[in-house]
């Protein structure tokens, strides 16, 4: 056989292994092609499935949400406001026959859509946020507080309730105030029992982390844990004129308030007691006009105690005056706002 044939015969050895190659590779390209269809299909269903039951559920949930009355729901923070966290469990338990079956089928469809195939958190919480926009800052506080262990509640279900609702991020938009924007007090115990993944980036938290430490032992003031964390400490106004700063008397069980201010020519000061009764209610001297409230600002990003008094503390024969301090935290510092005294002619 000549060279130029024996070329045209390898050549032909050359086109039949390629095709066969090809083939082969173009069938098994096929075969995964259609694997990926039919995978593709198959999670298309499975997605689709999964949204028919969880907005069913939804529906079901948002019948329930419609036969609420919003004066109970009222009610029951109303009656919270003021409690600590542990009796404000309690009442909220007392008051289930208003909103127990939300809250039950609420957990229903945070389990549902936790067991969802889905690896995808972010896919998750996409269902679980939109179901959170449905309820109310009211509930959502009820919430919180439902989810509250107590020692006679221990068992795995509020334990689950509580994972899910770290999980997804389900405080989120919680609020410390109720539609007065009065402050809800067992809130700010709530930041604390919760893992901070439950409030995901919730503004409050994020300007206020540290209130996550004040606020980690349940009492029954709402100003003894403010104050405690600032106990010692020297608090100046923003133009240094004025100082301020607690003490605490353990023998006497009292806490003693200190205040010095160089306003215009008059130097002016007071330092006053407070007793802690056995209701952890501060009391002041009959003879002493003071009051200590624990505020938010109107933008709802801080909070700050508002500490009045009126007494002769200017020593000007015959006249009073009455002040008002104002002390907050910002990005760690405490800072204090006073107002000019106000001069009254006792007659």
């Amino acid at each position: 056989m000549s060279d130029e044939n024996q070329i045209i015969v390898n050549y032909g050895y050359l086109g039949s292994f390629l095709s066969g190659t090809l083939g082969i590779f173009l069938t098994a390209g096929s075969l995964v092609f259609l694997a990926k269809t039919l995978s593709f299909e198959r999670k298309r269903s499975y997605q689709d499935n999964f949204e028919t039951k969880f907005f069913s559920l939804v529906n079901n949930f948002l019948n329930i949400k419609s036969g609420i009355s919003r004066q109970d729901v009222d009610e029951v923070i109303k009656e919270i406001r003021s409690s600590d966290l542990e009796n404000a469990k309690k009442i909220v338990r007392n008051y289930n026959y208003v909103y127990g079956d939300l809250l039950r089928n609420l957990y229903l469809i945070l389990k549902f859509v936790s067991n969802h195939e889905s690896d995808d958190l972010l896919d998750k919480k996409f269902y679980t946020n939109l179901l959170r926009s449905y309820l109310p800052n009211e509930l959502i506080q009820i919430l919180a507080i439902h989810c509250y262990i107590l020692e006679d509640e221990k068992n795995q279900k509020y334990e689950k309730y509580k994972e899910y609702l770290e999980i997804f991020g389900f405080l989120e938009h919680i609020s410390i105030v109720n539609n007065r924007r009065e402050i809800v007090v067992p809130i700010l115990y709530v930041f604390h029992y919760y893992d901070s993944n439950a409030f995901s980036q919730n503004i409050w938290m994020g300007s206020n982390s540290i209130i996550k430490e004040i606020y980690k032992k349940d009492t029954k003031n709402e100003c003894i844990p403010y104050l405690n964390f600032f106990l010692g400490k020297k608090i100046l106004s923003r133009d240094d004129k004025s100082e301020f700063c607690v003490e605490y008397d353990e023998k006497n069980n009292c806490y003693e308030f200190k205040f010095y201010s160089k306003i215009y020519d008059d130097y002016a000061s007071f330092c006053i007691q407070a007793q802690l009764n056995s209701m952890n209610r501060l009391i002041f001297d009959d003879h002493i006009s003071a009051s200590i409230e624990l505020k938010c600002n109107k933008k709802l990003n801080y909070l700050y105690m508002r500490i009045t008094y009126s007494k002769d503390f200017l020593s000007i024969g015959g006249d009073y005056s009455q002040i008002e301090l104002n002390i907050y935290m910002r990005e760690g510092d405490l800072l204090m706002d006073t107002s000019n005294p106000t001069y009254i002619k006792d007659l």
